[in-house]
């Protein structure tokens, strides 16, 4: 196949997950490819190597496509490297679909971006396309997406009328009233409390990432993001070596990706988010941080009996990752939905096992 959509492959000095993610583009053939790479680190001579190869990579192109680089020679760090690539990009067309070089996909991811661009292309209440499902399948039954009030950035598209409300520093936003907007546009108010400490923790500071402000952009603006019913990612990052997915040992890690039927399925009536699916993800993700659960559990249980008390040396925010604890049957369904769905899935079974005990001593207590 050939995709006329234009692609942004992102990256810096991976070259052995690069490798993978370009074997897939050589299959799909993008007509239109905007390669952005970040520069090494200073002072770093395996930096300088594994960017130069990494580089080299990426633009061994031997199918027929438009490509344009725009490649740092000093290190930006991933929050304003990946800001300004999408700014790059997004200047020069007005849609595009957005990957990582760990992000694999399943193929239908293509055309089922390129179509869903096209569709929603002037409906300014949808922000993004997203390719990553983290409950892996969702209301499959009822349609090919549906919509959601927080999206994901594992392999995702957008247009430049949306990418326009982006900012970095979430600048214009820091005398609103952030705690009202976010609860109003978030019926969850565990969800919309940790949303808002995000916005707190991070407006007005050069932080190394850039997702969060575009999480914080699409909330505060009350865009909606369209969601596969099936996940169509694999994120191949996990490691020590990685950024932001540093845990190898996370049970996302062995998510598998699914194919999305075609012709797509399109929901009827207005565009309107899954409630369920917006609490089940927020929990999931918090729940994917577990690694000492009956501890944790002792925390939650500590502050819950001691509200007024923060013991010494807390981080700031640490009672907000306890939500799923704070609900344990409920966690306990959703870590059972989504081993349904990823029987070979391992990594899941000890967070089964110990929210299973911590249901069996709520029914006791």
């Amino acid at each position: 196949m050939t995709l006329s959509t234009p692609v942004a492959l992102f990256f810096f000095n991976r070259p052995k997950p690069l490798r993978r993610v370009m074997e897939q583009l050589r299959q799909i053939r993008p007509s239109h490819l905007f390669l952005v790479a970040d520069g090494p680190r200073r002072g770093n001579d395996t930096d300088r190597s594994l960017c130069a190869e990494a580089r080299s990579i990426a633009t061994r192109i031997d199918w027929p496509c438009d490509v344009q680089t725009n490649f740092s020679d000093t290190n930006m760090g991933c929050g304003r490297r990946v800001s300004s690539g999408i700014s790059w990009v997004l200047d020069c067309v007005e849609a595009a679909i957005i990957l990582e070089d760990d992000i694999l996909v399943d193929p239908t991811f293509f055309p089922y971006c390129e179509e869903l661009l096209h569709r929603f292309r002037e409906d300014t209440r949808i922000m993004s396309i997203c390719g990553w499902n983290s409950l892996i399948r969702w209301r499959h039954e009822k349609g090919s997406y549906f919509f959601a009030r927080h999206g994901s950035i594992w392999g995702w598209a957008t247009w430049r009328r949306a990418w326009e409300k982006y900012s970095f520093l979430l600048s214009e936003w820091q005398n609103a009233n952030i705690e009202e907007l976010l609860r109003e546009w978030l019926p969850d108010g565990e969800h919309a409390a940790v949303q808002s400490w995000l916005f707190r923790r991070n407006a007005g500071r050069v932080i190394d990432t850039w997702d969060i402000q575009w999480t914080l952009t699409c909330m505060l603006n009350k865009g909606l993001s369209v969601m596969p019913a099936q996940n169509l990612v694999t994120n191949i990052g996990f490691g020590g070596s990685h950024t932001h997915t540093s845990n190898e040992n996370d049970f996302q890690a062995l998510m598998p990706h699914l194919a999305v039927e075609t012709p797509l399925r399109h929901p009827s009536g207005d565009p309107t988010a899954d409630p369920t699916f917006d609490r089940w993800r927020f929990l999931l993700y918090q729940l994917s941080t577990y690694r000492d659960v009956p501890m944790l559990s002792l925390w939650s249980r500590y502050l819950r009996a001691n509200p007024q008390r923060k013991p010494p040396g807390m981080n700031d925010g640490f009672e907000m990752t306890l939500a799923a604890l704070r609900h344990p049957g409920e966690a306990l369904e959703i870590l059972e939905h989504v081993k349904r769905q990823a029987p070979d899935n391992e990594r899941l079974d000890p967070l089964i096992q110990a929210f299973g005990k911590l249901v069996e001593r709520q029914a006791v207590e």
